[in-house]
């Protein structure tokens, strides 16, 4: 209970010091919206942790707000953009699992460059990519598509894991159908009505959509784009984190070969809250330091 009361008022008390600016930018004939968080006495030519969130979250999910106003007092900037899912200017809220599903895997990696280059055009040098969950494979997912000399560092929180046979069994567990089944559905109708999606129970979803976020690709496999980043990369694990459980075997080799730090947050779940996101910060704010010095 101490250590919830501490965080409540760490944040309290952040939150009347420090204020996130809503930014929009045009894309596709859409409107995408990010919170910016600028560090006391920082500017942007300080430097940006360009953040994406997990599963059909936002901009405003705790980790993020709470991570941003941490990392502020550290002295770093942070950009926490609001991915789309098709939807113009969407809400920083939950996506309504009653709205139809529109949107793929992969628009988050556009969405992503849109904001790179937005800063960029901004005269920021120093952009580091931070993704947490599913936001952790979008982001290392543009990292081996988009490099850039902008781009510094990459930190990637609990990232997404695929193994298909555990995603199908997933599936079959949570919504009593087997996933070939629906897979097959996909691939004769346009529009999935009252199917399991994401997080979502009942929810109707075009075929596309489907497909594009359970289609197998290898790709879905986070460290499997761990092994092809060309920048630094942290990745960040919580021990009670049962969605991640197997990546420290599996990053074995990339701690060897030190293209990769880990920082594993004893007693963290999933989203890290509390004092876990204060070990987070500081963890973040350490690998960052000598690499945002160095490119100054």
């Amino acid at each position: 209970m101490r250590y919830i009361i501490h965080s409540f008022y760490l944040c309290f008390f952040l939150s009347i010091s420090l204020s996130a600016e809503v930014l929009t930018i045009p894309h596709h004939q859409q409107t995408l919206n990010a919170s910016l968080t600028l560090a006391p006495h920082k500017t942007l030519n300080d430097g940006v942790i360009l953040m994406t969130h997990g599963t059909l979250g936002s901009r405003q999910m705790e980790i993020m707000q709470t991570l941003q106003m941490l990392l502020a007092e550290k002295g770093l900037n942070s950009l926490a953009i609001n991915l789309s899912y098709g939807i113009d200017n969407r809400p920083a809220q939950l996506f309504d699992c009653q709205t139809i599903h529109r949107h793929y895997h992969t628009d988050a990696i556009d969405e992503i460059d849109a904001w790179v280059q937005w800063l960029s055009t901004q005269g920021v040098k120093q952009i580091v990519l931070l993704g947490h969950s599913r936001g952790a494979n979008q982001t290392a997912w543009y990292a081996t598509e988009h490099d850039s000399d902008r781009i510094k560092a990459i930190v990637l929180i609990a990232p997404m894991l695929w193994v298909s046979e555990k995603v199908a069994s997933y599936y079959q567990a949570n919504y009593t159908v087997a996933l070939t089944d629906v897979l097959a559905r996909a691939n004769h109708e346009k529009e999935l009505s009252a199917v399991g999606f994401l997080h979502c129970h009942n929810a109707t979803v075009t075929a596309d959509s489907f497909r594009a976020y359970y289609a197998d690709d290898p790709r879905f496999h986070t460290p499997t784009l761990m092994a092809r980043l060309t920048k630094p990369a942290l990745l960040i694990t919580g021990s009670a984190d049962t969605t991640t459980e197997g990546i420290e075997q599996e990053i074995i080799p990339l701690l060897e070969t030190k293209k990769l730090q880990q920082l594993r947050i004893e007693g963290a779940d999933h989203f890290f809250r509390d004092l876990y996101a204060e070990d987070m910060a500081e963890g973040i704010a350490q690998f960052l330091q000598p690499l945002l010095d160095k490119a100054n």
